[in-house]
């Protein structure tokens, strides 16, 4: 197996890269200057050169409250970027793995959400995510499609991280405690892609930690596991707050967890829950620091 990363000094990309040394695939990483997704002619003269099994696109506009200020560079990424990797990807004959969001739904649900349930992003973040899936499945009948949400992981920005700057610079954080969701460790999501990329799936799976939570409760467990690994000298007080309390461009889901059944039913394995990977995660920056 030879694969193309795109997007490779991201969060997930560095941990992909872990876990793909460990099952000794033959693999190129780009950064978003080596391989802009936006620019035709430079993909197909990369897959031309590489011929690669599979494309695992990691390269995204994730900044959803500055999207809705620059829609278009959202949408040249997040929509026109896939269809161009869609479309060289068809024509070369190489498997294209995507990588989605939560954010295509509405969060007007109030259980998981399953890869049947219809898509409806209310932000511009979220719209162009759910453009990119449609030219992908609108030309390649093979690709694969996952839907995440909720990322952590020991490199690059991330909510989690940032409680932890918080938790040391301050006495108190307030946290939005009435939009629910599935975190998600960038770990375990690298090792999904590759079980789902070795069973030859194709179509849309969803992918997250197991459990739901909110932001405040992520912030609280967070301070609490950093705490008891030495990581935080005293535990600081989290405040529940309303999203009334915290207005932001973007609106976000109230509810956006992601029901996994597909995922385990493909695989047989069932994704580990969202406070041992926390746990793990802390783990791994504590060793790391």
């Amino acid at each position: 197996m030879k694969l193309l990363i795109t997007g490779s000094n991201g969060m997930l990309a560095q941990d992909l890269i872990q876990e793909l040394e460990k099952v000794d695939w033959a693999f190129h990483a780009f950064t978003k200057k080596e391989l802009d997704i936006t620019q035709p002619a430079k993909i197909a003269e990369i897959l031309q050169q590489i011929k690669p099994d599979a494309l695992i696109n990691c390269a995204a506009y994730t900044q959803v409250d500055q999207a809705e200020e620059e829609a278009l560079t959202a949408k040249k990424i997040n929509h026109e970027g896939a269809a161009n990797l869609a479309r060289y990807c068809a024509m070369q004959q190489v498997k294209l793995i995507h990588l989605s969001t939560d954010f295509v739904f509405d969060g007007m649900q109030t259980e998981p959400y399953s890869e049947s349930d219809a898509p409806n992003p209310s932000g511009v973040y979220g719209q162009t995510k759910r453009a990119g899936e449609i030219s992908i499945l609108e030309q390649m009948r093979d690709a694969l499609i996952i839907r995440t949400s909720w990322l952590f992981g020991a490199s690059g920005k991330n909510f989690v991280k940032t409680m932890l700057r918080l938790a040391r610079s301050g006495s108190e954080i307030k946290v939005v405690d009435d939009q629910i969701g599935s975190p998600t460790w960038t770990v375990d999501l690298a090792k999904a892609l590759i079980h789902l990329l070795q069973l030859k799936v194709s179509g849309i799976v969803h992918f997250s930690n197991r459990g739901e939570c909110s932001w405040h409760e992520l912030a609280a467990k967070t301070i609490e596991i950093a705490h008891q690994k030495g990581m935080l000298s005293n535990v600081i007080k989290v405040r529940p707050i309303p999203g009334s309390e915290y207005p932001t461009p973007a609106k976000r889901p109230a509810y956006s967890s992601l029901n996994c059944a597909k995922y385990q039913n493909l695989t047989g394995k069932t994704p580990p829950c969202w406070q041992a990977s926390l746990t793990q995660m802390l783990e791994q920056l504590s060793q790391n620091s």
